[in-house]
């Protein structure tokens, strides 16, 4: 059986959420505390049994996913008073996230966005009264008027620019651990497209123009339930200004010399730096290769 950390080939398996009335000893069991995750000592999300043998309450038990016969349970965290009992503790979510493969990564994020979104929703927003888990389509149901509510996510953008062929312009966020740099991003706004939230959060953080956008990738990022779409871009035309609200510092690094701290291997601001250093080197490569000796 493969665990959180571990290589995993399985492909998961999003069932309708459902509330479990006994769930699976084995079970894996994601509990978050604020931007943290309970493990246990030898940093593994810890079991039904393990919790159940510790006295650690489980609330809204919901079977998240399945992944290689396994099932993940989303819960709802014990109370904030609570002191864990050994050999449970808790690591930074951002940090342990990075570490897993990537199906296993899908499956925590899925179960952490199902207990942010049950907790978010205990009462109707159009009338008050208690929401239920409907196990026919995996919707929060109205117990009075019936309105219905579905797992949330929220559509952000990050975006990489980029001049030439070993320019990068990385920013500093006001929230960031000096002197921590990345990519730029900022959620989409209604009435917008990806394009238009791009243009936008540039014009607004930076106050660059960028031209040539393209598609890169996406990743859920359960901050707590955003869908990260990624776009490359060119820088076009504008000065560099942080706005000093959101952005502290931005400037341009060539990425033939050594960056400042950026985001770690697993996020996909990562990947699209890691992507732009690979394109670096080739173009330098294929300089060396035209030029006489």
């Amino acid at each position: 059986m493969n665990l959180p950390g571990q290589a995993d080939t399985h492909t998961p398996l999003f069932p309708k959420p459902a509330t479990v009335a006994q769930p699976t000893a084995a079970g894996i069991v994601v509990l978050k505390r604020d931007r943290e995750v309970v493990v246990d000592s030898d940093g593994a999300l810890p079991t039904i049994a393990v919790c159940h043998a510790l006295g650690i309450p489980l609330r809204e038990i919901i079977l998240a996913a399945e992944i290689g016969g396994v099932p993940c349970y989303s819960v709802q965290p014990p109370p904030p008073e609570m002191e864990l009992p050994p050999p449970l503790q808790t690591t930074v979510l951002r940090a342990f996230l990075n570490r897993q493969s990537s199906a296993w990564r899908k499956v925590i994020i899925r179960a952490l966005e199902l207990a942010t979104w049950r907790n978010e929703h205990r009462f109707c927003g159009c009338c008050g009264a208690l929401m239920q888990l409907a196990p026919a389509d995996g919707s929060l149901r109205c117990t009075r008027c019936g309105f219905e509510s579905f797992p949330i996510l929220s559509p952000a953008i990050i975006v990489r620019i980029t001049r030439g062929d070993h320019e990068i312009l990385l920013g500093r966020n006001r929230t960031f651990t000096p002197p921590f740099f990345s990519n730029f991003a900022g959620f989409v706004e209604s009435g917008e497209t990806y394009e238009d939230a791009i243009r936008r959060e540039l014009q607004e953080e930076v106050g660059v123009e960028v031209t040539n956008i393209r598609y890169f990738g996406s990743q859920n990022w359960p901050f707590p339930h955003t869908l990260l779409a990624a776009f490359t871009a060119e820088y076009a035309s504008g000065e560099v200004r942080p706005d000093g609200e959101e952005i502290a510092e931005a400037a341009w690094f060539d990425v033939r010399s050594p960056l400042p701290p950026i985001p770690q291997p697993g996020s996909i601001s990562r990947a699209m730096i890691d992507d732009f250093l690979v394109h670096s080197k080739q173009q330098t490569a294929r300089i060396d290769r035209q030029t006489p000796s």
